[in-house]
């Protein structure tokens, strides 16, 4: 989510006018779309783990089945490629929710905790999101210059590291506690 958030600004400072206008949009749905391909990984493994791997071919068939159709229908409809990341991403977050449900279905894994589980730790990414937004408007560096371009990235990383670590420890408290928790572990061990 991160790279989504600052992908206009990544692709305006590092790459030139060849590689087209829609660079930039694409690589932030693109990058937010990758947050739904690890969601089933777990769910994938406990699959395995208890032997209804029938599941696990269905999940990877469906996944195409889904996915190409929407690249390919979006990307018409829409007329850029924009659109055809845009049916990507659904796509992908749809097989996500199948994996998750049909795992909670053919198994007694609880479904509902999973996706709250795995849904938790993406809070912290809203307001993240919404503040690099905010700094790439407020900055809004020409394309032309490059040393504002690198200034107004390096604002949008670090007000974006800021904000998300803040809002981690509002808004998923429990989880930063285990992780300082074992950070600290480690550390006392190394001594």
């Amino acid at each position: 989510v991160g790279l989504g958030a600052v992908a206009p600004t990544v692709v305006a400072t590092f790459f030139n006018e060849r590689w087209g206008p829609e660079m930039g949009s694409m690589l932030r749905i693109l990058s937010i779309m990758t947050v739904f391909r690890p969601m089933t990984w777990s769910a994938i493994a406990y699959v395995q783990a208890v032997q209804k791997t029938r599941l696990v071919m269905i999940s990877s068939f469906s996944r195409a089945i889904v996915v190409l159709p929407l690249v390919a229908i979006f990307g018409y409809v829409g007329g850029s490629a924009d659109w055809a990341c845009i049916g990507a991403g659904i796509g992908y977050a749809f097989h996500a929710v199948f994996t998750i449900v049909a795992t909670g279905s053919v198994t007694d894994m609880a479904t509902g905790a999973y996706l709250r589980g795995i849904v938790r730790p993406l809070l912290p990414c809203i307001p993240m999101f919404f503040v690099v937004e905010l700094v790439e408007h407020a900055i809004s560096a020409p394309i032309d210059n490059h040393v504002l371009l690198v200034a107004s990235l390096a604002a949008q990383i670090i007000s974006g590291a800021i904000i998300y670590v803040g809002a981690a420890f509002v808004l998923v408290r429990p989880s930063v506690d285990e992780l300082l928790r074992i950070g600290r572990e480690s550390i006392r061990r190394r001594r």
